[in-house]
């Protein structure tokens, strides 16, 4: 396999009204299926699978490829090939590349280990990150609003409103039907992870987790799923539900420190703060990772960030960047802040109290801002989306931001 890829082999992943492979792979490779048995060897997996196994990219999987000729690692470099020709942390015993026909494209069920599934766009926040695609709160933002002239100008996507009409296209029984599936058919799965919308927003999340509490290889499973961990649940249950699997992982997207938080997410920090500590007192066994979605919004704040970062109760901490919309991206405050984005970055090490974790959070960040820089017009879109963001909000993004001010639409540093 010329662009060898553990999520092409081994992953099944449920978006919003379709399947495809991983979080990062946007072709609808799916619509029309739900059963995983059936997905995994249909003719949209299997030509995906023969062009990676000839060394062409498939136009979905334009975010890997747009990292790594960037020199950055992509997700697919989550799973490298090693020297026995295992994938790195598979769990098959064998090679999982041997049991893939690169002239049919197919795989046989028992390479399967991972599964991404989405319930719901239900959720309780509105990230300025975020979009009607993926949030009910982005839906109810703009659910009066028309795009104007300057959304159009400065290719707005989120103001467009990207799949609004696209749900969770299953019922609560065809959900059960896919978990049973898993649970009958796919006997080396080894990972679950979930997306949201908001999971602790949602009921149907802890009958799907008791389902999968029956799946024979349960105790050999990692759990993992991305939440705000601001929501109202039970801390107890999901405890509980959490402890029959080999291991769990929460992965909390914070995405802000004590002065962005509540402007670019929603929610509270001492909300925030208060469920991270009740769950402690009640798990140790699951493992809690801070994350920060790096968008231009963080990077102007990043010291305050990595501060308040290391005051919770974490086990680790990580970063993903803000790769669309373009207009958001971290890299575009080069442009007229460019020194001021390098010295804030290496100031960060002096609020990591020596935590090797945030530690490398930040070396992540540093390699992708200082390697990327995108056309001027996309920093020029930033300032109208920030400003009309503040109005569909109601927000100020002076009110919450120390070093940086939005003064007659420019934005401008300590004033100058």
């Amino acid at each position: 396999m010329k662009i060898p890829c553990y999520y092409a082999l081994s992953c099944i992943d449920y978006k919003f009204g379709y399947v495809t492979t991983c979080p990062r792979q946007t072709d609808r490779l799916i619509v029309d299926e739900f059963l995983p048995s059936k997905i995994i060897n249909s003719e949209s997996f299997k030509l995906m699978r023969k062009d990676l196994a000839s060394g062409i990219w498939p136009k979905g999987c334009w975010s890997c490829k747009e990292s790594e000729q960037k020199n950055v690692l992509s997700m697919r470099n989550d799973f490298p090939v090693l020297e026995d020709g295992k994938f790195f942390r598979q769990q098959n015993e064998k090679p999982i590349l041997d049991f893939f026909d690169k002239t049919t494209g197919e795989i046989d069920p028992s390479t399967v280990e991972h599964v991404e599934m989405r319930l719901s766009k239900s959720c309780n926040f509105t990230c300025f990150h975020c979009s009607t695609a993926y949030s009910s709160g982005w839906i109810n933002l703009l659910k009066n609003y028309e795009p104007d002239s300057d959304d159009f100008r400065y290719e707005l996507d989120q103001f467009f409103k990207p799949g609004i009409n696209e749900y969770i296209r299953y019922s609560d029984e065809q959900i059960d039907s896919i978990v049973e599936d898993l649970n009958k058919n796919f006997k080396n799965l080894s990972k679950i992870q979930f997306a949201g919308g908001e999971l602790l927003h949602q009921k149907k999340f802890f009958d799907v987790l008791k389902k999968f509490n029956d799946h024979p290889n349960a105790e050999n499973i990692e759990l993992t799923f991305h939440t705000n961990f601001n929501a109202n649940f039970d801390v107890v249950e999901l405890s509980e539900l959490l402890k029959k699997f080999k291991k769990s992982i929460i992965i909390i997207s914070i995405d802000g420190g004590k002065n962005i938080y509540s402007y670019f997410r929603s929610g509270t920090w001492n909300k925030l703060n208060e469920n991270i500590k009740l769950f402690k007192k009640n798990n140790n066994e699951s493992e809690l990772i801070g994350s920060c979605t790096t968008s231009i919004y963080q990077i102007m704040d990043i010291e305050n960030i990595i501060d308040s970062f290391s005051e919770l109760e974490l086990d680790e901490y990580n970063a993903s960047i803000v790769q669309v919309p373009r207009y958001l991206n971290p890299s575009l405050l080069n442009h007229d802040f460019k020194k001021y984005v390098f010295d804030d970055l290496e100031t960060t090490y002096d609020y990591t109290r020596g935590n090797k974790s945030l530690i490398k959070t930040i070396n992540f960040i540093k390699k992708y801002v200082y390697n990327n820089n995108f056309d001027y017009r996309y920093f020029n879109a930033f300032k109208v989306f920030s400003k009309k963001i503040d109005k569909l909000t109601n927000k100020s993004f002076n009110d919450h931001f120390k070093k940086y001010k939005i003064m007659e639409n420019n934005l401008v540093r300590n004033g100058i």
